[in-house]
């Protein structure tokens, strides 16, 4: 995984103990610097080639699209190259971590995660490759174009967040250790010593200052997967629609062609979003629990409104300068966008077709 992570240019060379040489460091970076401009070429090769199915503003989308990706794909390269000196580091605070509260977090049960992602990235690569060739016409140097203009930068992309995944589902194992131990008081039915609960908010505290480091370093990464899927999706779902009342145009390829780019970007938005909804959850949890203690004195209850205040802060918020909240409300805000921006494209296909037919008659 780590060999796959350090081609995809998503970790840094690094990472193997025998490669720690500045030879190989040069030697990952122009790797990645032609990797970059083969994906530029692609890019610039894809959008000048015409399509009948799409209009100048469907084909901006698809510009903007893609230029997204060109922004996103050095923003993953240099974050992975600048962490060559904090990989360890952020090993060292996991394991200090796990020592000073003395949680015992099984370590194997994230290897078969890290499995089904890349079983998935591995499905969606090799069920878009055929289909990208019958969509290009069984034209193999246009279906070499299409492919890394679209498939290789989201491959890409889903390497990068394997890492972003895997520590937030580190900081929910983690909570859910605090969970745990707060139920276990609940249980016994005596009041919670002060010492005790003082240990849990250091803990949360630092889960908590954990996972801000994480969402904002990840931050550009995630805005700019969301922004590359919301104009595809727009933009797949209004030539579903026109293919529909107009099924003589489309074909087998096609449809699957949009379906897979749908499906995929949908399960990309959502997956980003579940993993921040569980750790929200495992505080909503601590919360519940909290408030079934008994303080037997003043300094007790405040120690509890402390920690109960430390609770609510919502730790989904620090994404990129705050711009989104991976909430699932998110979902419901890019539907209404979504639904805009789809009456937008069919007044613009009205008009356009109207300008077109007036060309015609006057043509005439």
């Amino acid at each position: 995984m780590l060999f796959i992570c350090v081609l995809a240019g998503n970790a840094p060379i690094a990472v193997f103990p025998r490669f720690q040489r500045r030879y190989y460091d040069a030697l990952q970076q122009t790797w990645l610097i032609l990797l970059y401009a083969w994906l530029c070429f692609a890019a610039y090769c894809e959008l000048l080639q015409s399509n009948v199915k799409i209009n100048e503003l469907e084909h901006k989308f698809y510009c903007i699209e893609s230029l997204i990706y060109l922004i996103h794909v050095p923003c993953i390269m240099i974050l992975s190259l600048c962490w060559r000196q904090k990989v360890s580091a952020v090993f060292d605070k996991v394991a200090q971590f796990d020592l000073a509260s003395g949680y015992i977090v099984e370590q194997r049960s994230i290897s078969p995660f890290i499995r089904k992602h890349l079983t998935v990235v591995l499905i969606f690569t090799g069920c878009y490759i055929p289909i990208s060739y019958f969509y290009s016409n069984c034209e193999i140097l246009r279906s070499i174009i299409n492919l890394s203009t679209y498939v290789l930068p989201n491959v890409l992309s889903g390497i990068s967040f394997i890492p972003y995944f895997v520590l937030l589902q580190g900081v929910y194992r983690r909570l859910h250790c605090i969970t745990e131990a707060l139920a276990a008081e609940v249980r016994q039915g005596a009041t919670i010593q002060r010492g005790h609960l003082n240990q849990l908010r250091w803990q949360h505290i630092h889960l908590l200052q954990f996972t801000k480091a994480v969402n904002k370093t990840f931050g550009l990464s995630i805005l700019c997967a969301y922004l590359s899927s919301f104009f595809n999706i727009n933009t797949n779902l209004f030539l579903a629609y026109k293919n529909i009342a107009n099924p003589d145009v489309s074909d087998w390829a096609w449809w699957a062609y949009i379906i897979l780019w749908l499906l995929m970007h949908l399960a990309k938005m959502f997956i980003i979003l579940y993993f921040n909804h569980e750790v929200k959850q495992e505080q909503a949890s601590c919360l519940t629990l909290l408030s079934k203690f008994r303080a037997g004195s003043e300094d007790l209850l405040e120690a509890i409104k402390h920690f109960m205040l430390q609770l609510q802060i919502n730790v989904r918020a620090f994404v990129a300068c705050g711009l989104i909240v991976l909430d699932y409300k998110l979902i419901t805000a890019l539907m209404m966008a979504t639904t805009n921006v789809f009456i937008f494209f069919l007044q613009y296909e009205i008009t356009y077709q109207a300008l077109a037919n007036s060309a015609n008659e006057t043509k005439i």
